[in-house]
């Protein structure tokens, strides 16, 4: 009877369902906690991730610039054999040129021996200077050869020097004549035999071969006596 009526009394059951109702309330915050946390894990998954693809990116783009970086490697590599190469070949050229030009057999050049005082007497020094190439006023292996009258000729007088026109005179000479004399044909030529031929308005003409020397200035008068 004691338990039927402990069963039976309202404040046990208020007890029991403040009991349940406490540990309901406990369990749902227990529940929403987890929630909260497993929400903040997945978001901290979802970042962790994104890094780990932005990593996975760098290292491919870094895979891709070593790649390229060592195609560059072996393309300069393959510059550098090829410099080597050429280096080789133009080396082998000069040796063979070297060779070859000891065989030539040249002229020797004319030298001016200078002997040295300033040696001790059983030392035997000589020094070789090289002859220094001479002044040529009209060009190396050229002379001058100026044509001029001292006869007075029918009019115009024209000039051709081995066949090619020199030019006109008319005018004839009274003095000493040179190179740089007015009233002259003075042309620069090479040295050795020319030919020359002239001839005036009233038919008289000249001709004659002569010698001109190298670095000289060669005077030529076409006289009256010539027919």
């Amino acid at each position: 009877m004691k338990t039927s009526k402990f069963l039976s009394s309202p404040g046990l059951w208020v007890a029991i369902i403040i009991l349940i109702a406490a540990i309901l309330f406990l369990y749902g915050r227990s529940i929403g906690s987890n929630k909260s946390e497993l929400t903040e894990t997945s978001v901290a998954l979802k970042n962790i991730t994104s890094t780990l693809e932005k990593i996975s990116i760098q290292k491919k783009d870094q895979d891709i610039l070593i790649s390229k970086l060592n195609e560059t490697i072996v393309d300069q590599n393959n510059t550098l054999k090829k410099y080597e190469a050429l280096v080789d070949s133009i080396n082998k050229i000069t040796r063979t040129l070297g060779r070859k030009a000891s065989l030539i057999i040249a002229k020797p050049v004319e030298k001016t021996v200078l002997q040295d005082t300033t040696a001790p007497k059983y030392i035997e020094k000589i020094i070789y200077q090289e002859k220094p190439e001479p002044y040529h006023p009209y060009g190396k292996g050229m002379g001058n050869l100026t044509i001029y009258t001292t006869c007075k000729t029918g009019g115009l007088l024209k000039v051709w020097i081995d066949g090619e026109f020199a030019g006109n005179m008319d005018k004839y000479q009274t003095g000493a004549v040179n190179c740089k004399t007015s009233g002259t044909i003075s042309k620069q030529v090479l040295s050795g035999k020319h030919h020359i031929k002239a001839r005036d308005e009233s038919g008289k003409s000249w001709e004659a071969y002569t010698v001109v020397k190298e670095d000289s200035c060669l005077p030529l008068d076409l006289r009256c006596s010539k027919n």
